[in-house]
């Protein structure tokens, strides 16, 4: 099958003359099992241990209390990590290697795999939504992380055409396959996406032991259930808030006029426009010909986003009667920034409305979207900054004609312990991945079962190998979907036995500290702060020609009005503030900060006729 193996490296270091906790909160590729969390501590290397997490909490804190260096990983309810280094000592560095894993998906006949490295900003309450203070993300644009990639690509894959829209990469050949490598230096402020087209979707299945009894794991590729031929109608619905100004803006404007030059004209659609508020502005359907299209067209260009924040929510409920009332399935166009869209999943899941999602930008909320479109019945596509966002289209207009394999069982001698439920629908071109725990080595083939709506049902033989390997991180893939199904309690045991973190479990290490060298002198927190996502809110787009106005300096604020890229301002306040006493240079930098500050809050309330200030002297 397609599995992806994962390392991700995080230094840090305390250059301060303190002792610091240092608390980063980070994401994993969506849908991927963390596996595990090896460290290095000055010349020591271990392996993090995984407790429950109430335990994990009293030990972290009782170790920092006791003078010694205690590190905690720990899952946030939003599926986002956070790692906290207690009482690093001035000088003293620590490095994290998170290892995680994923059987991938093809999705239309592709794969597409986006490594996400920075958490944009999110509207509404990170509190509401699970995360502590502590570890609740935010982002400084003075923030600059530097990011290199290196991945191999063995079997099958290695043969498909390798692509990035988002970095530009180098490929070579290694050993059973190629490896892709980030072409020059990058930054933590977009998803690393990696596509490969022509995989060639094949019946494979493998055997892996376990605890329980043995895994196994499949990957089907079913035929796709007939298309419907009667017309369809497209609720369409635009976040319009401040996120996703500049180059996300054009590129969901190019994917709705392009859904609507390829679709028939006995097809018909709404419009619904979003941000803080919900406003409908085609509530009756209008069909898809020309007059249609130029009232499309109209409308699309006197949109901006100008509509506050992303009450995606709101704009959902809002929606949903219509599609209700005159049938169809939604079109949500969004960057997916809030804090509130995994609560919509139980009320939308039994509405009976398909949701199909495009997340656009540098950095989408991809996993929240991809559960928000999962648990009604649709599909999520993605496109990168300055990517064809009309492929995007076209395949979800080609999904939305088709029925979708929802449900999969497993047909065998014995009841099996556990099959794991689809972890989104299959459309055409999409294959299905079958994880479930067998009791013994099946004697025999075994019989998958998919089923779709109206009683459309398609069988696959799955023939495993005739003895189950040894496979550690296949056993924890499969045990935490395992876990996903348990009650809590049961849950938390598999979690611990096999070395995975959860909600309720977190890894934990301490490392003990002779009498003279412990550290117990009050600790500052500091929280790393992430890098702003490229082009959100329309910062540090494709930059253009700017002149500031005479007798002024450039200013971030004057950067951002213009298209310019922040970064490059930031180098010539820097330069200039090197010119100058530290006293100066110090005063400056704190002005700089508030207005930065300001910059953010001011994006995300979208006000932009925000005013600069006179830049500072």
């Amino acid at each position: 099958g397609l599995l992806l193996e994962g390392k991700l490296q995080q230094h840090f270091k305390n250059e301060s003359g303190r002792p610091i906790e240092i608390v980063y909160t980070f994401p994993l590729v969506a849908g991927a099992t963390l596996l595990g969390v090896d460290t290095r501590v000055g010349e020591k290397h271990r392996t993090m241990t995984v407790a429950p997490a109430a335990l994990v909490e009293t030990a972290y804190e009782d170790a920092i209390e006791d003078g010694d260096l205690a590190i905690r990983v720990e899952r946030n309810a939003t599926g986002l990590y956070t790692a906290s280094l207690g009482n690093l000592k001035p000088g003293e560095d620590a490095k994290l290697v998170i290892r995680f894993g994923q059987v991938l998906r093809i999705e239309a006949g592709r794969l597409r795999i986006a490594f996400p490295t920075t958490i944009a900003p999110r509207y509404g309450d990170a509190a509401a939504a699970g995360l502590s203070p502590e570890a609740a993300p935010e982002t400084d644009l003075f923030a600059e992380y530097p990011f290199e990639a290196s991945l191999a690509v063995h079997g099958a894959m290695a043969r498909a055409s390798l692509s990035s829209p988002s970095h530009p990469i180098e490929i070579s050949q290694c050993e059973d396959g190629v490896r892709v490598s980030s072409a020059s230096p990058g930054g933590l402020d977009r998803d690393f996406v990696l596509m490969l087209d022509n995989v060639a979707l094949e019946h494979t299945a493998a055997l892996v032991e376990m605890d329980e009894g043995v895994a196994l794991i499949a990957a089907l590729a079913p035929p796709p259930p007939q298309p419907r031929e009667d017309a369809m109608i497209i609720h369409m619905v635009l976040d319009c808030s401040g996120s996703m100004a500049g180059e996300s803006m054009a590129a969901a404007r190019r994917a709705l006029l392009g859904m609507a030059a390829m679709l028939h004209e006995r097809d018909a659609f709404t419009l619904t426009a979003f941000g803080s508020e919900a406003g409908v502005l085609i509530e009756k359907p209008l069909r898809f010909d020309d007059a249609g299209k130029a009232a499309l067209r109209a409308l699309l260009n006197t949109l901006d986003a100008n509509m506050g924040g992303t009450e995606i929510d709101a704009a959902l409920r809002t929606v949903l009667p219509l599609a209700r009332a005159s049938g169809g399935d939604m079109l949500v166009i969004t960057d997916g920034q809030t804090w509130h869209a995994d609560a919509l999943c139980l009320s939308l899941a039994r509405s009976g409305v398909r949701v199909f999602a495009i997340g656009v930008g540098a950095a989408p909320a991809e996993g929240s979207l991809r559960a928000l479109c999962a648990c009604t019945g649709g599909a999520a596509a993605f496109v990168a900054t300055h990517e064809d966002v009309s492929a995007a289209a076209t395949a979800h207009a080609a999904r939305m004609r088709l029925c979708a394999w929802r449900s999969l069982e497993l047909a065998s001698e014995s009841t099996p312990l556990f099959v794991a439920p689809l972890a989104a629908p299959a459309f055409a071109g999409d294959s299905v991945t079958l994880l479930a725990v067998l009791e013994t080595v099946p004697a025999h083939p075994l019989e998958a079962i998919l089923r779709a709506g109206g009683g459309v049902t398609t069988r696959a033989v799955v023939a495993p190998p005739p003895r189950a390997a040894h496979s550690h991180a296949l056993a924890q893939l499969v045990a935490a979907e395992w876990a996903r199904a348990l009650p809590a309690n049961e849950s938390e045991d598999l979690c611990l036995r096999y070395g995975l973190i959860s909600e309720r479990t977190s890894g934990f290490l301490v490392k003990p500290r002779s009498a003279e060298d412990k550290e117990f002198r009050p600790m500052d927190t500091i929280k790393v702060r992430q890098q702003l996502a490229a082009g959100w809110g329309g910062v540090g787009g494709a930059p253009h020609a700017f002149t500031p106005r005479a007798g002024r300096r450039l200013s971030l604020i004057d950067a951002v009005d213009a298209g310019e890229d922040p970064k490059r301002i930031k180098r010539l306040h820097q330069a200039r503030r090197r010119e100058r006493p530290r006293g100066a240079e110090t005063g400056e930098r704190a002005h700089l900060r508030a207005r930065y500050a300001a910059l953010v809050a001011a994006i995300k309330r979208n006000f932009h006729a925000f005013e600069a200030d006179e830049a500072p002297e």
